[in-house]
């Protein structure tokens, strides 16, 4: 069994639960790790192509996904987010993103994210988050 199958319903319940997520319809990839945006017309700019600002959205929460299976006893804030679109992103073809963490320290983790479409690079994050303890339950 891999050692993040006990943290990928924890996954699918933070891409089921939160606004965001549930308008965007995100889908949890297994292998590798990562989502999937489902093409849609919702996701249109005024020049016919996905908003960029959709495609930040999710490379940060790709980002906070490979973050949360090395670290899943904490929670995570962005404090740092730099993106680079590459070329334009179809409203037409699904969306795949997956990131990776670059290093996880006390306080801050920094991970690289991708964004793929049709098997081209269409857009590249660098996040860096501060590492918080989750709220206590009541």
């Amino acid at each position: 069994m891999s050692s993040r199958a006990p943290h990928l319903q924890r996954l699918a319940e933070l891409l089921t639960t939160l606004p965001l997520h549930d308008f965007l319809k995100l889908q949890l990839v297994e292998e590798p790790l990562g989502l999937r945006l489902p093409a849609s017309p919702r996701l249109i700019n005024g020049t016919g192509v996905v908003h960029g600002g959709i495609l930040y959205s999710v490379l940060d929460v790709a980002s906070f996904l490979a973050l949360v299976v090395e670290r899943p006893a904490q929670n995570a804030v962005t404090v740092d987010f730099s993106a680079s679109m590459l070329r334009p992103a179809a409203i037409d073809q699904d969306t795949l993103v997956h990131a990776r963490v670059l290093r996880a320290g006390k306080r801050l983790a920094h991970m690289d994210a991708e964004a793929w479409q049709a098997g081209q690079l269409v857009a590249v994050a660098r996040v860096t988050k501060a590492l918080i303890n989750p709220p206590a339950a009541p």
